[in-house]
């Protein structure tokens, strides 16, 4: 079996995944304050835990802008929030989470009003071409990765897995590097280019080259005069 591109490190990936759950309380508000349309169409489900499941969905596609995951355990900053909006108490939602049918018809019924789309292939694909400009101006995953999250939300994108967002971040830097090193050798000639392999050549188990032009020049002291000589 495969194993999946990892461009981010363990931390960074729970940051990533958790990151609904440190909002401030002026993120919260901005993220998860429900309009009076949308309380109104939240109103229209049947019983209090529809209801607040419902609003919690349309929640999570706003901000970190994935679907809520079956048995997912909602940050209660969150649910509390919302549920005050909708005058519930926020330990209804525990019966909401036992149904994952109605989990299912709730978001499709969401995409639908709201116009979010389902993660394709053709977004993968478009998300590469638009990522390279950025990908030429840092090759630091965490931003990159960053700015695809933030770039699905722009598009009404419900988020796949970290894992296919790394994999897509990863795919991109090595095209980007395999485009800038062709640019870069494309003018040198057949000499110039032996020239270079020699110097990240080495022999005998001896420092290549390249690694001793790296070395950083000694102080100029009778020492060191001693030690070049």
């Amino acid at each position: 079996m495969r194993k999946e591109p990892e461009v981010l490190s363990a931390a960074q990936r729970e940051q990533f995944n958790r990151r609904h759950e440190f909002l401030s309380e002026f993120e919260r508000v901005r993220y998860y304050t429900l309009s009076s349309e949308e309380i109104a169409l939240i109103q229209k489900r049947r019983g209090n835990y529809n209801r607040l499941g419902f609003a919690i969905q349309l929640c999570y596609l706003r901000y970190p802008g994935r679907a809520l995951q079956p048995q997912e355990a909602v940050p209660d900053a969150l649910l509390s929030y919302v549920a005050g909006q909708l005058n519930l108490e926020a330990t209804v939602f525990e019966q909401y989470a036992q149904r994952d049918t109605t989990r299912r018809e709730h978001l499709s019924e969401i995409q639908e009003i709201y116009g979010y789309q389902t993660f394709s292939q053709a977004h993968y694909q478009d998300l590469k071409t638009w990522l390279q400009p950025l990908a030429l101006g840092t090759d630091k995953a965490i931003v990159l990765v960053n700015e695809v999250l933030a770039e699905l939300q722009r598009r009404k994108v419900i988020a796949p897995a970290l894992s296919t967002v790394e994999r897509l971040v990863w795919e991109t830097r090595r095209q980007t590097e395999q485009h800038l090193f062709g640019q870069l050798t494309q003018t040198l000639s057949a000499t110039q280019k032996q020239q270079l392999d020699e110097l990240i050549t080495t022999q005998d188990g001896q420092p290549s080259q390249l690694t001793w032009l790296k070395q950083a020049p000694l102080r100029p002291s009778p020492k060191s005069f001693t030690r070049t000589g």
